[in-house]
């Protein structure tokens, strides 16, 4: 059987591209201000008319995104798939300006600071853009390769997500500046969060659901359920894990105890699930829709309530957690 592995992207200088650096400087400075404004330290100045070593310029940041508002994926603009917003009760649809039109957007991931979203193409390329749309790069695709399911380290500033080969024979590993393995074991590695515990939580086709540190070391199962567990999420504290189990949504501790069926009285089938920023709630996708519930499984409802056909699916709700106060 073929190896999946979770790939880790060390985000650093994708994040510095995203922030940009340094500005045009005067043809001609003859001041202190003139390096300054250059994007140069304001100090060196030297009388031939040079400045001396150069400072990344960031532009002021994107506001945080309101913690009631979830990002998600939808086909109702236009028919493809791309990266939006709405309140928790669905309402307020708003773009993500930059990532209108080809190529078509998934899994979307908001960064914990809540200012920057991460998400794959269909293409297979890994971009991350502000909330507002600005400052939008995309990672050029690996060579045969598919990605999927970004998310964030508790830091925001690194990135892993699922890299596989359509023939099942292995995965690559992307590191920027460098190459790393962080997990490899056998069967499939799928859908992989990285928690505020700071470990990371993931589904392994032939041992269930797993829990790592960030290096891959001290693997634990946390529910052994193979072939019928995946997707799972960690809670904004850490403390509890959300996860797919044949077709309902369920919810255990992070040390994987007390495992609760939230779903078992719902129809139809849901997956994908998300907690909220404040870990009250779960939102997760069933028939093309976004719904949510309270975090003990009650008061399931519909929050987007599309209608059926091609611009009406929407899915890959994340809700992100709290900014930091």
């Amino acid at each position: 059987m073929g190896m999946r592995r979770i790939v880790l992207l060390v985000a650093s200088m994708a994040l510095a591209v995203i922030f940009g650096s340094g500005v045009a400087l005067a043809d001609s400075p003859t001041t202190k201000e003139d390096c300054k404004k250059g994007g140069w330290k304001d100090f060196g100045f030297k009388n031939q008319g040079k400045c001396i070593e150069a400072v990344e310029v960031k532009p002021p940041p994107s506001a945080p995104l309101d913690p009631d508002r979830i990002v998600f994926c939808t086909t109702r603009f236009d028919g493809t798939h791309q990266l939006a917003t709405m309140n928790s009760d669905g309402s307020d649809l708003q773009p993500i300006p930059s990532t209108a039109g080809p190529p078509q957007e998934f899994t979307p991931a908001i960064s914990p600071d809540r200012r920057s979203i991460a998400y794959v193409t269909d293409a297979n390329e890994l971009g991350v853009v502000n909330v507002d749309g600005t400052n939008s790069i995309l990672l050029p695709p690996p060579a045969g390769a598919n990605r999927g399911f970004p998310d964030w380290s508790p830091d925001g500033q690194t990135i892993i997500y699922v890299q596989t080969y359509p023939d099942g024979s292995d995965s690559a590993i992307m590191r920027y500046p460098g190459e790393e393995v962080v997990i490899d074991l056998p069967g499939y590695d799928l859908i992989a969060a990285w928690g505020s515990n700071n470990r990371i939580v993931w589904a392994n086709s032939q041992q269930g659901i797993l829990s790592a540190n960030p290096d891959g070391s001290d693997v634990v199962v946390l529910d052994s359920a193979v072939g019928f567990v995946n997707e799972p999420e960690v809670s904004p504290d850490g403390t509890k894990v959300v996860y797919f189990n044949n077709g309902e949504i369920w919810t255990m501790d992070a040390n994987g105890s007390n495992k609760q069926n939230l779903t078992q009285d719902f129809s139809p089938l849901g997956g994908l699930p998300a907690w909220s920023s404040d870990g009250s709630q779960i939102t997760f996708t069933a028939e093309q829709d976004i719904w949510v519930m309270n975090a003990n499984g009650t008061n399931i409802h519909n929050v987007t309530n599309t209608p059926p056909g091609p611009l009406g699916e929407d899915g890959y709700a994340d809700w992100g957690v709290s900014p930091p106060s």
